[in-house]
């Protein structure tokens, strides 16, 4: 590991003008202030000259005099390929992952397809067609059709983050609470698609990465039903436990699988969740949170690099599919 930080030249943009683009529209809004905030304070910390920008209110300051690199801490809203677009077509170096492998890291139906086909193992599901969300005894009926879901599944927005929108459900029980959640999601623009997918039974885990490396896996055990956004970001419940040896190396060999599917590059996350004895990515996170409670800088910690010095190292991995493409 120690070789990926030793390959990231720090001096890169020592002098440059860093923008860091938090906030968005979406159901993540809160958590991505938190980020920004903290990317915010640690490169001032370290001597830079940064700039904030909420977006979109912000969007015209940046667009009239651009940031030289940018670095992103937008969550959901932001983070699927249209800030990245934009970036690209201004020339401004942004961390984490390109256009193509944003876009489709945040559609969990599609991402999951291009994984299925490079033979990383993925749960089960599909998109549920939007008729069937307006009538619980048909979409009762369409879903245990499926031999996956006898002892539950789980509904869910194809692309949003932070467990927005979840619903868990066991054999039995009633998707009235799960329907009514995925029409509101449709309505509010917090969601395109609807899925269902395969109940697996757990433990949870996360690799994160960097540089394409893996920084190691950590399981994930919250107090309440599933990892759900109060378990992520305000429960002082819930338990973290780095994972090594033989279990480690086996999360991580599927969750590099699904990071090299989907092209992601830079900083970023892949959550990996048990059923038995086989492991199954469950989705990509291209530009992970940084707060207090966040995953990623906890296995940065794990090497001995501290959150300060993990931000610097990130803003100086900046880069454009453009600038990528013409090495």
């Amino acid at each position: 590991m120690s070789n990926v930080w030793d390959s990231i030249d720090t001096s890169t943009y020592r002098d440059a003008h860093i923008g860091v683009f938090y906030g968005g529209q979406g159901a993540e809004r809160e958590i991505s202030l938190l980020t920004g905030e903290a990317f915010c304070k640690a490169l001032v910390g370290k001597g830079y000259r940064v700039t904030g920008y909420d977006l979109p209110v912000d969007l015209e300051q940046f667009l009239a005099e651009p940031a030289d690199v940018v670095l992103l801490g937008l969550h959901g809203d932001g983070e699927e390929g249209t800030i990245q677009g934009l970036l690209e077509v201004l020339g401004v170096p942004y961390t984490g992952s390109g256009v193509l492998s944003s876009a489709l890291s945040m559609d969990k139906a599609r991402a999951k397809a291009v994984m299925r086909a490079r033979q990383v193992p993925v749960a089960q599901g599909c998109v549920v067609p939007k008729n069937l969300l307006k009538d619980q005894v048909a979409f009762s009926q369409w879903v245990s059709s499926f031999g996956w879901s006898k002892s539950g599944y789980v509904v869910k927005p194809t692309d949003s983050g932070s467990s927005y929108g979840v619903y868990v459900l066991s054999a039995g029980d009633d998707p009235a609470e799960a329907l009514e959640g995925s029409l509101t999601a449709l309505r509010e623009g917090l969601a395109t698609e609807i899925m269902v997918e395969q109940r697996l039974t757990g433990p949870e885990y996360s690799v994160g990465f960097f540089q394409g490396a893996p920084l190691g896996a950590i399981r994930i055990t919250p107090a309440s039903t599933f990892y759900d956004y109060e378990a992520k970001y305000k429960s002082t419940t819930t338990q973290y436990e780095y994972v090594s040896d033989e279990l480690a190396t086996r999360i991580i060999e599927v969750a590099q699988g699904g990071w090299d599917a989907l092209g992601c590059r830079g900083i970023g996350r892949i959550d990996v969740m048990a059923d038995g004895d086989d492991f199954y990515v469950l989705e990509a996170n291209t530009i992970p949170g940084m707060t207090a409670t966040s995953l990623v800088p906890k296995l940065a910690q794990k090497h001995g690099v501290v959150f300060e010095d993990f931000v610097e190292l990130m803003v100086a991995s900046a880069t454009t599919d453009r600038l990528l493409k013409g090495q």
